[in-house]
């Protein structure tokens, strides 16, 4: 079972990084690109039928993965922690779980900011290029 959720727990990393995964995708292959997009703007949406948790942290905990965990984002505890810490550390913040749900908030809108600039900077200045 701890095979499992390591899997999923993986699946959850590249979910987090797809934004600048997206810029890899071939462009023959620009429907996968639609769907990752799709999915990353509903991601928060199922987070509020699940207690403010993420579907693949409840299937990940389910099977046995993400112990000593403290919060309700267990993921981002165990395998962001020493990113988010130096963030904490540097702007003088305590470590505290309503301080790491703005963390994770702060994280997705980083992603999102990525998205939007692939949609409407990215793709139309490969559009351009094309052109030419």
């Amino acid at each position: 079972m701890k095979v499992i959720s390591f899997f999923i727990d993986f699946l959850h990393i590249l979910f987090i990084l797809s934004p600048i995964i997206i810029f890899l995708i071939p462009m023959k292959y620009f429907f996968i690109t639609k769907i990752i997009i799709l999915l990353l703007f509903l991601t928060p949406s199922h987070w509020i039928i699940f207690n403010n948790k993420c579907l693949l942290t409840e299937f990940s905990q389910k099977l046995g993965g993400l112990d000593n965990t403290n919060t309700n984002s267990a993921f981002t505890e165990k395998y962001l922690k020493p990113f988010y810490e130096y963030f904490f550390k540097l702007l003088n913040i305590k470590n505290n779980s309503q301080n790491i749900s703005k963390f994770v908030s702060v994280q997705w809108f980083i992603n999102y900011m990525i998205i939007f600039y692939y949609i409407f900077y990215y793709l139309e200045r490969k559009k351009c290029s094309n052109i030419l």
